[in-house]
């Protein structure tokens, strides 16, 4: 599986049958296409347009709401994270992906500390995506890892090899791989957790 970050909380997975692109933005940079074949959207929205942010022919399936889903032997599930009184209006999905014999947690733009109960539903995870803007408070994302056990831990909502060992630093995970793109197997993982910054280009 191939990760590249294209800055907010927009990655791609990437796999031989199929991309799944994740948050893309709402005004992508100039010149700036995607393709996908499956976009997940982790805060519900009225949004239904992609066409302006992706290449030409692509017709991805949009995965916006808590369900089981599986494309092309990859399986997709959205946990509901229900609103709380400071977001009444705000339906939040985190998504557990299945891809290549790796388990992937993606929080999204989640915003809102999820009951740890929550976690008994996805079990231990190889790779987590988090926010790492200071949304979800740290400790609450130790708790994440000590819980779910990644081998892999992204940060998103980053910009700078600077944010990304300033987030590693206050996770406790010592100095971060930067890669410009991230290749991944289950034999590559590794025993313990590590903190990898991918760039956005």
């Amino acid at each position: 599986m191939q990760i590249d970050y294209a800055g907010g909380s927009c990655l791609s997975f990437r796999t031989k049958n199929l991309t799944i692109l994740t948050d893309p933005p709402e005004n992508p940079g100039k010149g700036m296409k995607f393709d996908a074949d499956v976009i997940l959207e982790s805060i519900l929205t009225d949004r239904v347009e992609f066409s302006g942010l992706l290449k030409s022919g692509a017709q991805p399936r949009v995965f916006a709401r808590p369900g089981e889903y599986e494309v092309r032997g990859v399986s997709m599930s959205g946990i509901e994270i229900l609103p709380t009184e400071d977001e009444p209006n705000t339906y939040h999905t985190i998504f557990h992906l299945q891809i290549e014999d790796l388990d992937v947690c993606y929080l999204g733009n989640l915003r809102i500390l999820p009951d740890m109960d929550i976690w008994e539903e996805t079990g231990t995870m190889d790779v987590l995506v988090t926010p790492a803007d200071g949304s979800l408070p740290s400790k609450a994302i130790s708790e994440m890892i000590s819980l779910l056990r990644p081998k892999i831990v992204i940060p998103t909502q980053v910009s700078s090899a600077e944010e990304v060992t300033a987030f590693a630093t206050l996770l406790g995970l010592g100095e971060p791989e930067l890669v410009p793109s991230l290749k991944v197997t289950n034999k590559e993982l590794g025993e313990k957790t590590r903190l990898v910054g991918i760039l956005a280009v």
